[in-house]
């Protein structure tokens, strides 16, 4: 059986300046993730190091290029093949690194996080399946309540055979 070797990747630092953007790089990035992925960085530092091929050109980690160049910083550490990867190499690895994502268990998301660290984190109403998660917890139309035409009490019915007067 051949044994499987994976390409080897070195830590360097690298002048921000000398780091070139990738022309097929397919990913954008909205004011709202802009903001986030800045208060991240600004949090909890480049724990995610970009990629670039050994000439510097980035594969992955555009986005945070730009933020950190926006930030100040002259120099990051950044992650670099033990080998010149090819253009079709770099291609394919760009769209990986942007593709290969998982998705979030929404039930896990909501039951063992507080929804305000969710949203700290960047979560967005939208990014959060609660409808089918929490449905008693999304405001629904009330149907309105009846009242007793002898008192003028709200009745809430429990059942047909079931009905009290609340008061």
């Amino acid at each position: 059986m051949t044994e499987l070797k994976l390409l080897k990747w070195n830590l360097e630092t690298r002048k921000l300046s000398s780091l070139k953007d990738n022309p097929r790089n397919p990913r954008k990035i909205s004011k709202h993730d802009a903001e986030n992925l800045q208060t991240s960085l600004e949090k909890f530092g480049l724990a995610d190091k970009p990629i670039c091929n050994i000439d510097g050109t980035i594969i992955g980690g555009h986005q945070r290029k730009k933020i950190l160049k926006k930030m100040g910083l002259k120099e990051i550490e950044v992650l670099i093949p033990e080998r010149e990867l090819t253009e079709k190499e770099c291609d394919e690895l760009c769209l990986r690194l942007n593709r290969n994502r998982g998705e979030f268990d929404d039930e896990i998301l909501l039951n063992e996080w507080n929804v305000d660290e969710l949203f700290d984190a960047g979560f967005l109403t939208e990014d959060l399946n609660l409808e089918s998660i929490v449905p008693n917890m999304i405001e629904k139309e009330e149907k309105p309540k009846q009242k007793c035409t002898l008192c003028g009490q709200k009745i809430n019915k429990k059942s047909k055979k079931d009905s009290s007067v609340n008061g």
